[in-house]
């Protein structure tokens, strides 16, 4: 079975790092120009990072802008969807390869040139005609907690991803906790008996709860925020920005009191909209009723910014 991890080689790292150093501007210095840390706004141009196993990815308004892979040789390159470089006609799910300043595809021989920022720019405004309507709001919620250090976590062996990932004090222990979001009109939140994501949370809450995978998830998000510290010095290199959260450096010291809570919460956006959608309160009443027996805490949100503490029921 695969294991959870937050993790990129020192190499891989040594690479980023003379990228960031270089004289002139590049594709990893355009990135890290655009990288917007939780609990500043990212308007239309910037980007949230998320580490992952051995590459990272970058969002814009919760979408999946690029991936970036390293060689076995620990050089970078990053990944990105054909249609926001080639055009939104583009069909099946081929990606863009952009290594130096050359972009090129897997399933054909032609390339095309990348002139810097202005190049990602318009990549981005691609990536964001195909946002989805909750993602907005996620985002949203990133730019006003700045103790968010993952987005989309997925789980091995799950087939699916868990929205948000934050750090919390709670008494003296920091701990790891997990929001799945959803909007007020989402299916999956309405049953007149049990709604789905009520199992989806439970789900989520018997994975966390085992032992050895808890102390997984622990040992990645320590590494993800040491991670994110190194990047962060990256862009101290060629200008100034935003300090990570304390919360950061405290869950990145091998020492620090660091657990997972394993009870998932729900955060719901667009409670100012459920009265005028039908029979939502009559649903929301229902779904309140499952989450207080799971004992699942959760959150009603209207009314931006938007924030995830103190948790609790609406």
């Amino acid at each position: 079975m695969n294991k959870f991890a937050r993790v990129l080689r020192e190499k891989s790292l040594e690479s980023l790092q003379f990228l960031a150093e270089a004289a002139g501007q590049n594709w990893w210095k355009d990135l890290l120009s655009l990288w917007r840390l939780s609990g500043t706004p990212a308007d239309r141009m910037g980007l949230r990072l998320a580490i992952r196993r051995n590459y990272f990815n970058l969002y814009s308004r919760g979408q999946s802008v690029a991936r970036v892979r390293f060689t076995r040789a620990g050089l970078p390159y990053f990944r990105i969807h054909a249609k926001y470089v080639f055009g939104s006609d583009e069909k099946g799910d081929d990606y863009a390869r952009l290594m130096g300043t050359e972009v090129s595809r897997s399933n054909s021989k032609a390339t095309v040139h990348y002139h810097g920022a202005k190049t990602l720019g318009k990549w981005i405004k691609q990536a964001n005609l195909h946002t989805k309507t909750e993602k907005p709001c996620i985002d949203d919620l990133v730019a006003a907690d700045p103790s968010i250090i993952d987005l989309e976590m997925g789980l091995p062996s799950y087939h699916s991803r868990i929205d948000c990932v934050a750090l919390e004090r709670q008494d003296s222990d920091l701990k790891i906790v997990f929001w799945e979001a959803k909007m007020i009109d989402d299916p999956r939140l309405r049953s007149r008996s049990d709604p789905e994501v009520i199992e989806t949370l439970k789900k989520y809450g018997e994975y966390f709860k085992h032992q050895d995978r808890a102390e997984e998830v622990v040992k990645g998000y320590r590494s993800a925020c040491q991670l994110l510290i190194r990047m962060r010095t990256m862009v101290s290199t060629f200008e100034d920005r935003t300090a990570l959260h304390p919360l950061v450096f405290e869950a990145a010291k091998e020492n620090s009191r660091l657990s997972v809570d394993p009870i998932p919460r729900l955060v719901i956006f667009g409670a100012e909209q459920y009265q005028t959608k039908g029979n939502s309160s009559f649903h929301l009443k229902q779904l309140r009723t499952r989450l207080e027996e799971e004992k699942i805490p959760w959150v009603l949100l209207s009314n931006r910014p938007y924030t995830l503490s103190p948790p609790g029921a609406a």
